[in-house]
Order: C-alpha cells, then structure tokens, then sequence
C-alpha cells in the first residue's frame, strides 16, 4: 500500500474528528416498501434544485452513468468520502447505504455532473460534489412533477396558470427530445413517432396538464 494512501482508519478518524456526531442518525431507505426505481442510463427526469419546485428550480436531468456503491467506494474514493460527509451532515436527508451512484448532466444548471445518491425515503437526491449548491431532488418516480401540475391546475389565476403550465410543457418536451436522442443514437425506436415515444416515457401522464401538443407526430 501507498505510503500516501489514506488508510480506512485514518479515514474514519478524520471524519469522527470534523463531523457533529450527535447529529448523526442514519436511517437506511429499505424501510420503505417501494423505493423509487434506479435511474436508466441515458433517460432524463426532471430534477428540482434543492428539491424546490419553483419556476427557477426546475430543470432536465439526463443521466450519464449508473454505479455500483461496490464500485464507487473501491474506484471513486474522493465522491464515496464527499457522500459519506454529506449524509452525516444532513443525516436528515440521506439514507445510511445507497444501491447505486447515480451522475446525470443538468441542463442549464451546471457545468459539473451532479451525483444522486438514496435518501431515507427510497428517493434520489444529489450532493454538494464536485462543486457547492449542486443539490437536488431527482424526480425518477415522476411524483413531484405530476403532484406541481395538480397544484398548479388549482390556482385560480389564469395567467399564473399558463405562464406555469407553458414552462413544464417546454421542459416535458426537452425531456422526451433528450430520450429520443438517446435511443435513436443506440438504433432503437426507429419506427417510433414522438407522440408514440412520449406514451412509451409519460409515466406521470402530464399531458393531462400541458395539452397535446406533446402528441406531435
């Protein structure tokens, strides 16, 4: 072993040394009976920056790549220390073990990829790393967005309606775009028409809420 490799002692002494150990409680996602599904690679979901859904906080994620936790802690030690770290300090937020590493590019949000790891209740949320306020709810399970719509269709301003309702569509749009992308560059879906493609990926069955424009041929 490296003389300056860190060992896993001296790892876990720096962490006890600079973490607030009382606040530490990790609580694991399985308790959940239906965690949210992992993230397909290539696919794009909508994420909301701090898991905040106003008009400024709603962007595309598309992930790049799916990891092992196996993987991560023997081949990605920096981002395994920089998870570990985050989960103690919003032990809160995080879950105590995560299946999977999950990196998407979010677009228009940041130049570095964000890494998604599970939260206590079987969701996906990212981690200040590589960089800071790189947070972020990854919305797999489509709930969020579907649940922002319904409250939304609620709000008896009309123009907030519209205004609202036109972003979402503009997004949703970008999303099922970024899939299409990916799957035609894989050779699949060839025959596939975007409004047949979209029915394939609308599991929030949102165009109950934008309209149909997104059943374009």
């Amino acid at each position: 072993m490296s003389k300056n490799k860190p060992t896993k002692t001296k790892r876990v002494s720096w962490v006890k040394k600079n973490v607030d150990q009382d606040r530490v409680k990790f609580v694991s996602y399985r308790h959940k009976e239906k965690p949210d599904p992992v993230p397909s690679k290539g696919h794009a979901y909508w994420f909301f920056d701090d898991g905040k859904c106003g008009p400024s906080r709603r962007y595309i994620a598309q992930v790049i790549g799916v990891y092992t936790m196996k993987y991560v802690r023997k081949k990605m030690k920096d981002l395994f220390i920089a998870w570990q770290l985050d989960a103690m300090n919003c032990c809160w937020l995080y879950a105590t073990k995560s299946d999977y590493a999950i990196k998407c590019k979010v677009i228009g949000y940041d130049d570095q990829p964000c890494w998604f790891f599970r939260t206590r209740d079987g969701g996906w949320f990212s981690i200040d790393w590589p960089g800071f306020w790189m947070s972020g709810e990854l919305d797999v399970s489509a709930s969020k967005i579907k649940g922002l719509c319904l409250e939304i269709e609620g709000e008896e301003d009309k123009d907030f309606r519209e205004t609202n309702l036109s972003q979402i569509r503009d997004l949703e749009m970008k999303r099922v775009d970024l899939i299409l992308e990916y799957e035609h560059q894989r050779g699949n879906f060839k025959d596939l028409s975007y409004g047949d493609l979209y029915k394939e990926y609308d599991k929030m069955n949102i165009s109950e809420f934008v309209g149909n424009e997104l059943e374009r041929s």
